[in-house]
């Protein structure tokens, strides 16, 4: 009888043992499930950085398409500019051909038409001033006119 006593109250001892176990697990479960802190907490708080994550996500998507038909547009700008600048750099190129032509023609012009003309010039100061020494030397070589004179009378009145 007393092994029977004995295990009696070893059962007991061991069904006491496992409902203080369970009423542990029971109360660590509340406590992992509450919803202010514990696993509970952790879903909300992600569920909510889930949510934000996907209108972030939505808004970026709806920008996304804004910047991308904004590129677009600046880009068909950008290539009707270029066309546009690539007329004007055809232009441009052509009027320095045409602006080195006419360099290079008045280079020779004044490589050739302008000594020429200095030496004209030049021979025409020297006739003009042998004229006028030649009109001096004869104004002094002429006698003087009288008062007498009617063309020294003109001059007179004249002056």
């Amino acid at each position: 009888m007393e092994i029977e006593f004995i295990k009696d109250v070893l059962l007991i001892a061991l069904c006491g043992a496992s409902a203080f176990y369970c009423w542990m697990l029971s109360h660590r479960l509340k406590k992992l499930n509450d919803l202010k802190s514990g696993v509970g907490a952790s879903i909300v708080t992600l569920t909510e950085a889930i949510e934000r994550t996907h209108a972030a996500a939505t808004t970026a998507r709806g920008e996304l398409f804004e910047s991308i038909d904004e590129i677009k547009g600046l880009l068909s700008d950008a290539e009707a500019k270029a066309s546009r600048l690539e007329a004007a750099m055809t232009d441009a190129e052509a009027k320095i051909v045409e602006t080195e032509r006419a360099n290079a023609a008045l280079q020779k012009i004044i490589e050739t038409d302008v000594p020429k003309a200095r030496q004209k010039a030049l021979k025409t100061t020297e006739s003009l001033l042998r004229v006028v020494a030649d009109l001096k030397r004869l104004n002094t070589s002429l006698p003087a006119k009288s008062a007498d004179t009617p063309d020294a009378a003109n001059n007179q009145d004249a002056a």
